[in-house]
């Protein structure tokens, strides 16, 4: 938990705003429940990868500072997969300058919604499953029948929704939700919102994607920035074929780019009996 001692190199956990605080002490995991007060700053780092991690509960949890580092092999990751209609986990962070350094990891991979549930999932029959869908629609699936793919939903310039879960019993979650509000933003570790392969030897849909936010001033970073909210890969087979689930969505609203900028971005559907971008 946020206020245990031991997570933090001063002995103490952090109370009041202003205060310059780091996530280092190797095997440090720090869950985070409620918005923080306004750091002066915060760095999650490790000697290793993703030996100290930030774990995000709760929709309106957020991460508050004037200077957010995620250094190499620091990571921050969503809680866990939603398991109802609601919103209930996503990463926020509200800084001034937030930096995500090479090695660095925002993490909501299979954080959205578990198999067949969401605005986007193939709900009709348990079995065989097609993908669901989120920014692009989820292929389909066919075992004797067509079962069409999930259909998509959400903000194009906006997006915080959830990827939906794939079809079938063991169809993939869908990707999780990440937010990043800054004054200036500097990418060059990986944003994974990535919707989950099917899970086992059944016939599952691979879950859509989920989404990635951020509202900058000033946008840069290298070749070495990757943004992913790709859709999962539905399973093959001898007797039937699951869908891919489709891309989820990401917005980057900037209002100018550093030079040199060189992040990349991908929000591709998944591989099944068809595919949709």
């Amino acid at each position: 938990e946020w206020a245990e001692a031991t997570n933090w190199s001063e002995g103490t956990a952090p109370t009041n705003g202003g205060e310059d605080v780091f996530i280092t002490n190797s095997g440090s995991r720090v869950m985070l429940t409620n918005i923080t007060p306004l750091l002066g700053s915060l760095k999650i780092g490790g000697p290793g990868p993703y030996t100290n991690t930030m774990v995000c509960a709760n929709w309106d949890t957020g991460l508050r500072a004037n200077d957010v580092t995620i250094g190499a092999y620091g990571a921050m990751v969503a809680a866990g997969p939603i398991l109802n209609d609601g919103m209930t986990n996503r990463i926020w962070i509200i800084a001034t300058n937030f930096t995500l350094d090479a090695g660095g990891w925002l993490n909501a991979k299979g954080c959205g919604y578990t198999n067949r549930t969401g605005p986007g999932a193939y709900t009709n029959l348990p079995g065989i499953g097609a993908g669901a869908g989120h920014g692009g629609r989820g292929a389909n699936a066919c075992l004797g029948i067509l079962q069409i793919g999930g259909g998509t939903y959400g903000s194009a310039s906006t997006p915080e929704t959830p990827g939906s879960g794939g079809g079938g019993v063991q169809g993939g979650n869908g990707g999780g939700v990440i937010r990043i509000d800054a004054a200036v933003a500097t990418i060059n570790g990986r944003i994974s919102a990535d919707g989950n392969n099917f899970k086992s030897t059944d016939y599952g849909g691979g879950g859509s994607g989920g989404s990635i936010l951020l509202n900058v001033g000033t946008f840069g970073g290298s070749a070495t920035g990757l943004l992913t909210a790709t859709g999962g890969n539905g399973r093959f087979g001898a007797s039937g074929l699951s869908g891919g689930g489709g891309g989820g969505r990401i917005a980057v609203n900037y209002s100018s780019i550093a030079p040199a900028t060189g992040v990349r971005l991908s929000a591709g559907a998944g591989i099944g009996y068809s595919i949709y971008s």
